[in-house]
């Protein structure tokens, strides 16, 4: 599955290497995450993407968030904004909340007409999947009335578990609503 490693490699990534070629998505994966950041080896964008996609395709939704990530990135060699939310959408069927999180924020920042209402529901399934992030944006949709009518109670709930978990941000987003 994976092409030789160089010699001198981190043994972590050897490990992640063995794994991914017995078919173990999950270590294609972290071998993917190696390759894209220089971890045990050196930095590779093209072989970081081709191991994400492999991971991907193989069922394991955090490849696909990672496969998002670098076509989103627009200084990146695979920049395509289309491309990089179809992957956080299938990171997000693959029940992966951060995909769903990333494909809900590619939605709201990086697309001429957003469709507010599929980001509403990338958020949500993301929340519900345990990302504080996507409470966090999903709190926000809710109180700004994008994608469905404006909810202030169902947004304080999400702004409140984001904050119980951890999320400043969304701490920030609980005292402001509350002084509305």
């Amino acid at each position: 599955m994976t092409e030789a490693l160089p010699d001198g490699v981190d043994p972590e990534v050897e490990s992640h290497a063995r794994y991914c070629d017995a078919g173990d998505m999950g270590q294609c994966n972290d071998l993917g995450f190696d390759f894209d950041h220089g971890r045990g080896v050196a930095e590779d964008e093209a072989r970081a993407l081709e191991l994400y996609e492999l991971a991907c395709n193989g069922g394991d939704g955090m490849g696909c968030s990672n496969a998002g990530i670098l076509f989103n990135n627009p200084d990146g060699a695979a920049f395509d904004r289309a491309k990089a939310l179809a992957r956080f959408e299938d990171g997000c069927r693959l029940d992966n909340g951060k995909a769903c999180f990333n494909g809900a924020l590619n939605i709201i920042k990086h697309t001429e007409n957003p469709d507010f209402t599929r980001a509403r529901e990338l958020a949500s399934k993301g929340c519900d999947l345990g990302s504080v992030d996507a409470c966090n944006s999903y709190g926000v949709l809710l109180v700004n009335g994008q994608g469905g009518p404006a909810d202030r109670a169902g947004a304080l709930a999400m702004f409140e578990k984001a904050c119980d978990a951890g999320e400043p941000v969304a701490c920030d987003n609980v005292a402001k609503l509350g002084k509305r």
